[in-house]
């Protein structure tokens, strides 16, 4: 049976944040404005298609291949994208070159059967038109030779340019900070130009032939430079938040020592589990994503990044499991039962509560949050750039990446509110700074996505932790990660069901955004016919008032 409780004022707050989502949504599909937050990259070309496209492609262009497989990733021209947002030329670009020079493509490495060449065929995602191609073999490089400007005029026309729109740039000039190459030769058009972004062909030529061909646009090193400071800030800022987590992470290791005769240890074990072989599954789920740091396949590199990673997750659920019994523990020295348990007769009823008021609290944060983003847009023109590392297109298992929800929701509410407020509140016997200090540091760790300027997430996520600071010392820990997991399931599948555009995908993100209420509606469910018949004594640490 279904308890019946309605909180007025938590409904109160879900109609305003509902109300505050849809305006600022309204007013920027009316006003044709952008969102601070990053576009999704819309396919109408599957990778299926794209793939077909580019092992046709490698047969015409090279006869006598035999493609044996086929790699498909999802690529971003980030820095081409954030100069024409920052420029205001968005739109323009879209208009003008988006379906030649598109900024999202499908990057499609094909092997081959009879050779360790691999062949790297760039394919819109709109339509499936070949951008350009790119041959990788083991060989070394060789150098250049005397016709190499001669092979990669030829190239350009072979691509269906013409030869009287473009010019030989004989220095190289990339546009993108790049090292010179004296293989790769530029050709820059006379035409194609949007700000002060040019139309760059590169061509690069060993042995006599044409072994990579790239269309580019020459970003205007003032904004590269901007980008580069940018870039630098959100490094110092990440660092600053993992150094922050380790030493949290070390405070709660001493205080579950000093409490260790009070402390239950089978408590928070099973959440923990479940905390890391879910973040276990997501890391090698994340596989694609990470090739796109490793264009060349480099085995090694790969298998580097998923031992780092796997050790992450390791430290990182250990952090988990220490700051749940730490302060746990300094809540009860204060008599503030934050943490119920599975003892507690009302523990069911408590957790389906907390699942109801979770959805209402995030539907309040969801439109306080799109107000924020609308407030920087037009307040310092911040602005986000697709980022292929966060895309569901690079996932192995893309219908699994909105249970990150559950990894954020869960770990960060453990480790900056339940314990993160109580620590501070201890040095300092001020709430307002036990809340804000933890909340600097935990939005700190997401200035690391491509969001413009890097401080815009850091001032957004503050904001909001102010609002799951209070929802967590007024409802419990509890209540705080169904807000945090309800708010990032809508939005990661909204995500989903964009990237997917499919019937399924729909059916899939609507489970995902329902799955904070079964579960909580489970747990009420199996914990009516489970719990203890004999309630266990509540724990009072030595010194509680």
């Amino acid at each position: 049976m279904v308890p019946h409780k309605l909180n007025r004022q938590l409904l109160l707050l879900a109609v305003i944040g509902i109300v505050l989502y849809v305006s600022v949504m309204a007013y920027n599909m009316i006003a044709n404005s952008s969102s601070v937050e990053e576009d999704f990259a819309l396919h109408a070309v599957t990778k299926t298609a794209a793939a077909d496209a580019a092992v046709k492609f490698v047969e015409t262009k090279f006869p006598g291949v035999t493609p044996s497989g086929t790699r498909v990733l999802y690529e971003s021209d980030q820095e081409l994208s954030g100069y024409l947002q920052k420029s205001g030329l968005y739109d323009e670009y879209e208009s003008a070159y988006g379906q030649r020079f598109p900024l999202d493509y499908w990057q499609v490495d094909v092997k081959t059967r009879t050779s360790d060449t691999v062949y790297t065929v760039y394919v819109g995602m709109e339509k499936p038109e070949i951008a350009g191609w790119r041959k990788t073999a083991a060989a070394r490089k060789a150098p250049p030779t005397e016709d190499g400007a001669k092979i990669a005029a030829a190239s350009v026309i072979g691509m269906g340019y013409k030869a009287d729109e473009f010019v030989y740039n004989a220095n190289d000039k990339t546009g993108r900070g790049e090292k010179p190459d004296s293989t790769l030769y530029t050709f820059e058009s006379t035409q194609a130009k949007i700000g002060e972004a040019k139309l760059l062909l590169q061509v690069n030529v060993q042995s006599g032939e044409t072994v990579s061909f790239k269309p580019a646009f020459s970003v205007p090193s003032d904004y590269l430079s901007w980008l580069g400071k940018q870039q630098k800030s959100a490094s110092w800022m990440t660092m600053a938040h993992l150094v922050f987590t380790v030493v949290m992470g070390i405070v709660a290791l001493v205080y579950m020592i000093m409490y260790a005769r009070h402390i239950s240890f089978s408590r928070g074990i099973v959440m923990t589990l479940v905390y890391a072989a879910a973040y276990i599954v997501q890391t090698f789920n994340m596989i694609p994503a990470l090739q796109t740091q490793s264009p060349d396949q480099d085995q090694v590199v790969m298998v580097i990044l998923l031992s780092v990673s796997i050790l992450f997750v390791l430290l990182s659920a250990a952090s988990v499991y220490m700051s749940l019994l730490a302060g746990d523990a300094l809540w009860r020295q204060k008599n503030k039962h934050l943490w119920p348990r599975w003892s507690e007769s009302d523990f069911g009823a408590h957790i389906f509560y907390a699942m109801g008021r979770g959805y209402l609290i995030c539907l309040f944060i969801m439109g306080v949050q799109q107000v924020v983003f609308f407030a920087a847009e037009k307040g310092f023109h911040a602005f986000g750039v697709n980022d292929p590392m966060q895309s569901p297109l690079n996932m192995l298992w893309p219908g699994l990446f909105p249970t990150l929800a559950w990894l954020a929701g869960i770990s960060e509410e453990i480790l900056f509110r339940l314990f993160g407020i109580i620590i501070f509140k201890k040095l300092l016997r001020n709430t307002f700074l036990a809340i804000l200090i933890p909340n600097v540091f935990w939005a700190l760790g997401h200035t690391g996505y491509t969001i413009y300027p890097s401080y815009t997430r850091l001032i957004e996520v503050t904001l909001l932790g102010f609002i799951f600071g209070y929802v967590f010392l007024k409802y419990g820990l509890y209540t705080a990660i169904y807000a945090h997991v309800a708010m990032d399931s809508i939005l990661m599948a909204f995500s989903y069901i964009a990237s997917e555009n499919t019937a399924e995908s729909v059916l899939v993100g609507l489970f995902y955004a329902a799955l904070p209420a079964i579960v909580g509606y489970a747990i009420m469910l199996l914990h009516a016919r489970l719990k203890p018949k004999r309630p266990q004594p509540e724990f009072v640490p030595p010194g509680a008032t």
